[in-house]
């Protein structure tokens, strides 16, 4: 029937827009194992931003003194898969979700679902840009987005530098909006270098999953910081209606 028909074409369309049968079986495995590995790590910088904000404050120089060593020690061992190597990931995780629990207890303070919403749109985020990386059939060409990415970093600095001495809002908004984008791209660079490396034999999954690590947790941040302005500026203006 004409009903069985569009069904069966419905179901070959989603199984060609999942379809991963171009990436190889160890390839696969390895991808597993990168995102068993960094939801670990994201569940281990939820505990350290609710130990930062209800418990044992754990920011300032002595924690990022703390997170530059676990990260040399993560990025020493590359051939080490051992519980040790486990346990400085999930606490460098542990020690970067506890560096942003002051702005995470701002975000509540203002309006608990500012934070529900980042960690939806993060979600959302880090499934599309990392999934369309995966499912794209010819991907060669991400490998050159590291130029543009490197020049955008750079531009990011610069506009921060810039905005130290200019305090500009303007300014602010564009930075924020800038690094989003940026980071966005890098997580599509990461997850095809994640699968190239894996496909010349490279399968150190700590390391690379540190690098999405990083990707989402600042995308969050940006996120965050977003949703938080939207709100502020929402409230200004409604301020300012029942002035007039």
């Amino acid at each position: 029937t004409a009903m069985d028909t569009l069904l069966n074409r419905h179901r070959l369309t989603m199984n060609g827009l999942f379809d991963l049968s171009h990436l190889e079986s160890h390839v696969c495995s390895h991808l597993q194992r990168v995102y068993a590995c960094l939801a670990m790590g994201l569940l281990a910088a939820a505990a350290g931003a609710y130990i930062g904000m209800y418990l044992v404050p754990l920011y300032g120089l002595v924690a990022a003194l703390a997170s530059l060593g676990l990260l040399l020690y993560i990025q020493s061992g590359r051939d080490n898969f051992g519980p040790e190597r486990h346990a400085a990931f999930a606490a460098f995780c542990a020690l970067s979700g506890s560096g942003m629990a002051p702005l995470i207890g701002l975000a509540i303070d203002m309006d608990p679902s500012i934070l529900v919403n980042a960690i939806i749109i993060t979600m959302v985020v880090t499934v599309c840009f990392c999934g369309a990386a995966l499912l794209a059939k010819t991907s060669r060409w991400m490998m050159y987005l590291a130029g543009p990415l490197a020049s955008g970093l750079t531009v990011l600095l610069l506009l921060s530098l810039a905005n130290i001495f200019v305090r500009s809002p303007f300014m602010f908004d564009i930075t924020l909006k800038l690094t989003l984008l940026v980071f966005c791209g890098f997580m599509v660079y990461d997850t095809q270098k994640i699968v190239e490396m894996a496909r010349m034999g490279d399968k150190d999954y700590i390391s690379h999953c540190l690098d999405l690590f990083m990707d989402v947790v600042e995308v969050f941040r940006v996120v965050l910081i977003l949703l938080m302005k939207q709100q502020d500026d929402g409230g200004k203006e409604k301020r300012k209606k029942s002035k007039n």
